[in-house]
């Protein structure tokens, strides 16, 4: 819910369209507190034995005041709008301040990395999707292996999306008739240039590769698409 603090929709009142506002308003608040935190820790002297991540579990929702652009789409789609989101980490003395990396991460690779943190492995039998970071972030490692990151909306009848290296491709199996897209992400982050009659071989084992990992799915057992 659209709930900003009266002293920061004042502060922010030369945004005019109000939704912008409010959201606006909730993001200075999160900053505020994040800051609170982060002040903790240093009070505590635990700045150089905590990783702290800040990320988000899906993009913005455009219908009350996010704003993705350059991104297509927003939260509950698998354009990128609706998957790509920030990834802050800080680390001192194990993560070099002000560094970038542009491989692509995900929440799945959290439980690994916190485990090596701690000193921990993840079990065999698990069989985690996620790696552990930890050596790109630390400069250990230059670039992560190459590796396929899938997503799913609302089940086998909702939408589908497959990344592979700067290749993604998204089927939104909800839309009658609707056909897989193939984009180019490195060259159209914006994903507007459908790529699939260019490359129908890879486009067609890029499904078949969703596929497969579908297979090992179950329905999902609540919210939208569940199996009833």
């Amino acid at each position: 819910p659209l709930q900003a603090k009266s002293k920061h929709l004042a502060a922010l009142s030369k945004i005019s369209a109000m939704k912008r506002r409010w959201y606006a308003g909730l993001v200075v608040s999160l900053d505020e507190n994040v800051g609170k935190i982060l002040a903790c820790l240093a009070t505590n002297k635990l700045e150089g034995r905590t990783l702290v991540i800040f990320t988000n579990d899906n993009g913005g929702q455009t219908k009350t005041g996010a704003n993705n652009q350059p991104l297509r789409g927003r939260k509950g789609q698998l354009w990128e709008g609706g998957i790509r989101v920030p990834c802050a980490m800080r680390w001192p003395g194990r993560i070099e301040a002000g560094s970038v990396i542009d491989d692509p991460v995900s929440a799945l690779d959290f439980l690994p990395t916190f485990l090596a943190v701690a000193g921990a492995r993840p079990k065999p039998e698990w069989k985690l999707d996620g790696v552990n970071l930890l050596p790109r972030l630390t400069g250990e490692s230059k670039s992560l292996a190459d590796r396929d990151l899938y997503w799913r909306g609302g089940g086998s009848r909702g939408p589908i999306a497959l990344r592979q290296g700067p290749w993604k491709m998204v089927h939104n199996r909800q839309v009658m008739g609707g056909r897989p897209s193939l984009f180019r992400l490195d060259k159209d982050l914006s994903e507007t240039t459908d790529l699939a009659e260019e490359h129908p071989g890879r486009l067609a084992e890029m499904v078949k590769r969703a596929s497969v990992w579908e297979s090992q799915l179950m329905e999902p057992r609540w919210g939208k698409g569940s199996a009833r």
